[in-house]
Parts: C-alpha cells; sequence; structure tokens
C-alpha cells in the first residue's frame, strides 16, 4: 500500500467515524482555482464578503492557493446529505448545514490532534467559518486563526467540479440537500 493509499483509508475510517455520508478521492494536480469564482463571492450572495478574516478579500490569494494545491498530492471530498420536506424546507437545508460543519470540525479536530506538527493538510469547509458568532473581521484579529476555516469557494474551487473529480455526486435529486468540504494534502 502507498503513503497515499494509507492517508486515503486513514481519513475514510475517520469520515466514517464523524459519520459522513460519502467520501471521495482525487489527485490534487485535478483541483483548478478559478476566478469566476472570487468574482461570486465579491457578489456577496453570502454576505460575508469583507466580513469575515477567512472569505475575501482578506483570505489568501488565488495564486497562493493554486501554489498550496500544487504542493500537495491527494484531495479527501467528504459529504453530508440531508433530506428535506420540500424544495422549500429552509429549516431542514440549515440542519443539514449545522450538521454538516460539525462533522467537518471533528473530523479536522481529529486529524490536527494526530498530527499537530504536520502542516500539509488544507482543510476547506463548505461555506464561511462559523466557529465564532461574529467574526472579528477588519477590526480585531482572527480569535482562533488555527481553527477557522476557508470555503472550497474562497480557495477558488468550484464545488461541483471538486465532486466529479472525486467521483461523488453534487447533487442528490428532488428532496435532499448535499454539504461537501475537503481535506488536501
Amino acid at each position: 500500500m502507498s503513503p497515499s493509499d494509507e492517508i486515503d483509508s486513514y481519513i475514510t475510517e475517520l469520515a466514517s467515524a464523524v459519520d459522513f455520508d460519502r467520501v471521495g478521492f482525487c489527485p490534487a494536480a485535478d483541483l483548478e482555482v478559478n476566478p469566476l469564482v472570487r468574482e461570486a463571492c465579491a457578489a456577496d450572495r453570502c454576505q460575508q464578503y469583507g466580513r469575515n478574516w477567512v472569505c475575501p478579500p482578506a483570505c489568501a490569494s488565488l495564486d497562493d492557493y493554486s501554489e498550496q494545491f500544487a504542493a500537495r498530492e491527494r484531495v479527501a471530498v467528504v459529504q453530508t446529505v440531508g433530506v428535506l420536506e420540500d424544495e422549500y424546507d429552509f429549516e431542514g437545508m440549515m440542519a443539514a448545514d449545522k450538521l454538516h460543519n460539525q462533522r467537518f470540525l471533528a473530523l479536522v479536530e481529529k486529524l490536527r490532534l494526530e498530527h499537530p506538527d504536520d502542516d500539509r493538510f488544507i482543510f476547506l469547509a463548505a461555506g464561511a467559518c462559523t466557529i465564532c458568532p461574529q467574526c472579528t473581521y477588519p477590526e480585531e484579529p482572527c480569535r482562533f486563526p488555527k481553527k477557522a476555516l476557508v470555503s472550497m469557494e474562497a480557495s477558488g474551487l468550484v464545488v461541483s467540479e471538486v465532486c466529479e473529480k472525486a467521483a461523488l455526486p453534487y447533487y442528490d435529486g428532488p428532496g435532499t440537500v448535499t454539504y461537501s468540504a475537503c481535506v488536501v494534502y
């Protein structure tokens, strides 16, 4: 078993232990940073642009992310699939989002705890960092810079493309919502 196969297996075990619905893998070389995603961030649909330390314009540049991804070998994509009462079930969507974020934070904490000095892992969440109820940006420094999580979108990734490359569905059909996050290593 190659070292990357061992890490893939290890991350699969951790993802299962925190109850992710699915995990998929692809080479880090498959990640394509897309400037159009940052333009969508600037449109401020999620209301975090210029309001969060790990969102644009405060987060790293797209060139920085490209370099970081190029220096890694693999990507693990983890997913949570929520079942909705109907297509307007906003509460169900938010519950699935909260569950996904809890699972991802648990996965991140396990990896950081078991590999405290390993800086190869890049953790990319689904959406803006939610560790603090109110981000301190830009008035004060981030309260938890070692815990704050950048979103896949803030790093310039098109989530649907990353899912496809990891052989995972991006959409599970009517009555569902799927949240994705990834670990690049």
